[in-house]
């Protein structure tokens, strides 16, 4: 039986043998053995050349030159003297600033791998933008109910033709030709050492970002600074770039989720304000964007004051080095220019929260959506903390996760809404931070037949918190969630980077994380009361989108808010 069996296995591999010979001509010494096995009409005879054992087929031999293999209490020849985590130096935060005022922050994490960047103090905020008389407009026709493409359309209308949409062009130029290399050539380089290259955008913040092997740190940076200072702005690059910030902006219109909170800070700030304005380059200004623009803006902005060079998994010394090396033609603003000063809420233009109503009109969602907001503090206001805490006590989610459950089910939106409201599609809390303000408010997703329930629901859950301290168990745990958040985010290298990278543009200076779970342990019931009780008293900001008839109308929820604030 076992010499049937074997006999079986060698005709099967034999078949497969012909299959792949067929394609081509030669055949391997193994196909020819086993072919002649297979298709002989006398049995091989035992000893000969071609007789094989089919025992051979599943222990073969090592061929005689096969290299002894390594023992695993022995180190692999080649690879750097390793020390012990316990001897090596703790990894701190260490922040230089060059002659030119350009500031250096890094960290070690003793990987193989680094993230560098360079953080801007620009975006969509900075912008030239519409008059004041155009602003105070947005606001009165805050309750319009527009159609998708009208708000965009209005949005534009409410702006000037001068840099609109300029930093959403910039993010999209990271990277591109320069004056020293075309496009393809950058991008070959940056293939060649095994780089990962990306740009983002922001209200107030423009990044660029490399993320490397330690070992090509310095070719890193300099094709870095050679893509953020020696831009070529070559106008058939910037053609195919306005064609792909139309897609954008078309796509967007599918994406409720990503549109409620673009409009949230038009309904919050008015549509014509340096915040309220969108993110995206609204659809019909792309084409007035021209090169001189973008120039003029990269003058003002792209300054060494302005600008921190920051990295994760690098030698600071090594990291000054190389910034010295290739950084510095960074242009310095004059002493005592507005431009030489960074951004903060004593040199920012004032924002004016106004609250209000954004209503998209789309009858033929499969869905209704609804965000309701309330003004808080900014990036230096002393309650961010307990923003933060009841962000996360908050939470929420889908009322599928293709994850599995488990990822934040103790949170308030998830017992008190999905769990409870079948017809609830999603519900979670956000937070828009900016240097000087803030936005805090919850997303709603429903059944259309429940539209008019949708707003209700999501005021009683603010006014719930506002009304009742919060139990001390749901405090501690939102509490020890977020310092854990913290913690295990700040474990991965591009968020390290990406945080001391952005509290230096925004502080400063760089909070520890040890400083940071300090002020969470600090917060009290009585703070997440009293936060959201000062943020009610303004009026809400609300988006809809779905059939508008069957929201309820703007004065409704102040009513209904004002009404349940003084049970």
């Amino acid at each position: 039986m076992s010499s049937l069996r074997g006999f079986q296995t060698l005709r099967r591999a034999a078949r497969l043998a012909v299959r792949a010979g067929s394609s081509s001509s030669r055949r391997s010494p193994l196909q020819a053995v086993l072919q002649s096995r297979a298709f002989s009409q006398a049995p091989p005879i035992v000893g000969s050349p071609d007789a094989v054992d089919p025992k051979d087929i599943l222990h073969p031999e090592l061929p005689k030159d096969a290299k002894p293999q390594l023992s695993l209490d022995q180190a692999l020849p080649g690879l750097p003297t390793l020390k012990p985590a316990s001897q090596l130096k703790p990894p701190q935060t260490e922040i230089s600033v060059l002659p030119s005022g350009l500031r250096v922050i890094s960290q070690e994490t003793y990987g193989q791998a680094a993230t560098l960047g360079i953080f801007i103090d620009a975006g969509s905020r900075f912008e030239d933008g519409a008059s004041p008389a155009a602003a105070l407009w947005a606001c009165l026709c805050g309750c319009a109910v527009l159609t998708l493409f009208s708000l965009l359309v209005v949005a534009s209308w409410l702006t000037t033709e001068e840099s609109v949409g300029v930093s959403h062009l910039l993010e999209h130029l990271g990277f591109k030709s320069t004056t020293s290399r075309s496009h393809a050539q950058l991008v070959r380089e940056i293939e060649d050492i095994g780089a990962l290259t990306t740009s983002s955008c922001g209200r107030e913040q423009i990044i660029y970002t490399i993320d490397l092997l330690r070992d090509n740190v310095g070719k890193g940076l300099e094709l870095l600074a050679d893509a953020i200072l020696n831009v070529d702005l070559v106008p058939e690059e910037l053609e195919g770039i306005k064609a792909i910030m139309r897609i954008q902006s078309e796509d967007l219109l599918e994406n409720p989720p990503a549109l409620l909170q673009e409009f949230i800070h038009a309904a919050a700030y008015g549509a014509g304000t340096p915040l309220g304005r969108p993110l995206q380059c609204p659809l019909d200004k792309i084409d007035a964007l021209t090169v001189e623009k973008v120039r003029k803006f990269r003058d003002e902005h792209f300054v060494a004051q302005k600008m921190v060079l920051a990295g994760s998994g690098v030698e600071h010394a090594r990291l000054v080095k190389y910034a010295e090396q290739f950084f510095s033609a960074v242009p310095k603003a004059p002493e005592g220019s507005p431009l030489a000063i960074p951004s903060s809420p004593e040199t920012l233009e004032p924002v004016v929260y106004t609250g209000g109503l954004q209503s998209l009109s789309n009858p033929e969602s499969e869905f209704s959506y609804a965000a309701l907001a309330f003004p808080t503090g900014g990036w230096h206001h002393e309650d961010l903390v307990p923003i933060c805490v009841l962000h996360t006590l908050l939470g929420g989610g889908d009322s599928f996760s293709a994850g599995g459950p488990g990822k934040g089910m103790y949170s308030r939106l998830y017992t008190s809404v999905l769990n409870r409201f079948y017809w609830v599609e999603s519900a979670f809390a956000f937070s828009s931070i900016h240097a000087d303000v803030g936005l805090l408010g919850i997303y709603g997703a429903c059944l259309p037949s429940h539209t008019s329930n949708l707003v209700a629901l999501l005021c009683n859950q603010m006014l719930s918190v506002a009304n009742r301290p919060v139990d001390a168990i749901e405090l501690a745990r939102a509490k020890n969630q977020l310092k854990s958040s913290v913690l295990m985010n700040l474990e991965s290298r591009m968020i390290l980077y990406e945080d001391i990278g952005r509290q230096l543009l925004t502080y400063g200076l760089r909070e520890t994380p040890e400083s940071v779970c300090a002020k969470i342990d600090q917060v009290t019931a009585a703070d997440i009361q009293r936060v959201v009780k000062e943020a009610m008293q303004h009026p809400p900001s609300l988006v809809y989108s779905g059939d508008s008839s069957k929201f309820p109308q703007y004065e409704q929820v102040v009513s209904g808010i004002d009404e349940g604030l003084k049970q």
